[in-house]
């Protein structure tokens, strides 16, 4: 009884074994065809997948534009230093502020005449006319733009306080367009992967016809639909795993390409779009296990749909 259920399995290995050799030898057999086949696949893989990377790096920048929401409170004339003092020890407390900072105003002054370069007119004038300044950083926690419209409604009704200042207009614009890039990068990739499937099912579509005879022949003998399904779904693993093999070249080649031009970008906008532009081992990993899934789900689309209707 063992030894017969061992046969079965190895029978059943080798014959796994000989349909995946059969199939990719039909594959280099035909370099043209099976080259522009894999070559389309490719494309429609390796558009997203570069989209992707380069996402990566702009969401990144993108991310850490929208953490420096830092909140700067413009108190009142009449507020004096140690008045300031008691506030920002007041707002330490809250919990939606990891950080209170307190800026004089003849500190704040002398700051900007640094960087103004207007030292001498600044001094000549009367009165300071800057106020007591509070730099105030939200908590990573507490950083949605809801939760900082409510603390914004909270600090506006102090008496010290003379200007609340924090762009949350440009803080919806940014999140609307950060909405809209992933909606349209979803979009394009759900296209590219379809026409994928449909550019698959077609060539396991024509090879099912060229073959057409050398299945009926099976199917007079008495060869399941499962046995007759099994080379045709081999053929889609294979050329799914080649196409995601040749769209991760081409990516590499790609981000070789314009390495150096993002690390100018780097350079003056402190970004990290270059490292980001890079594959990780794991991407490969997951490109290659999913072209492959892609090339047998379109394999055994177009094979049930032809043994259905034959």
């Amino acid at each position: 009884m063992f030894s017969k259920t061992l046969a079965i399995i190895v029978g059943w290995y080798q014959n796994h074994v000989m349909c995946a050799q059969q199939s990719l030898n039909k594959i280099l057999a035909t370099p043209l065809g099976s080259s522009i086949t894999i070559s389309m696949t490719a494309l429609a893989f390796a558009i997203p997948l570069a989209i992707f990377q380069l996402s990566q790096g702009s969401a990144a920048t993108l991310s850490s534009m929208q953490e420096s929401k830092q909140i700067t409170l413009f108190l009142a004339d009449n507020v004096s230093y140690a008045a300031a003092v008691t506030l920002a020890e007041q707002l330490q407390q809250e919990p939606q502020l990891s950080s209170v900072e307190l800026l004089d105003r003849q500190q704040a002054l002398t700051d900007f005449a640094k960087r103004s370069q207007l030292e001498g007119l600044i001094q000549n004038l009367p009165e300071n006319p800057l106020p007591h300044l509070l730099l105030l950083m939200p908590d990573e926690k507490h950083n949605s733009l809801q939760q900082l419209e409510q603390l914004q409604q909270r600090l506006e009704a102090l008496h010290e306080v003379a200007y609340f200042q924090l762009d949350t207009l440009w803080l919806k614009r940014l999140q609307a367009w950060q909405h809209l890039a992933t909606r349209s990068l979803s979009l394009v990739t759900a296209f590219l992967l379809l026409g994928a499937c449909l550019i698959l099912i077609n060539v396991i579509r024509w090879e099912l016809l060229s073959r057409r005879d050398e299945i009926d022949i099976m199917t007079l003998v008495g060869a399941s639909d499962r046995y007759i399904r099994r080379p045709f779904l081999y053929s889609g693993l294979w050329l799914g795993l080649l196409s995601g093999m040749l769209a991760l070249i081409l990516i590499l080649l790609a981000s070789a390409l314009i390495y150096s031009s993002l690390g100018q970008i780097d350079t003056l906008y402190g970004s990290d779009l270059a490292r980001k532009s890079l594959i990780e081992w794991e991407t490969c990993l997951f490109v290659l296990a999913s072209s492959a899934l892609i090339g047998l789900f379109s394999a055994r689309i177009g094979v049930s749909n032809h043994l259905r209707n034959r």
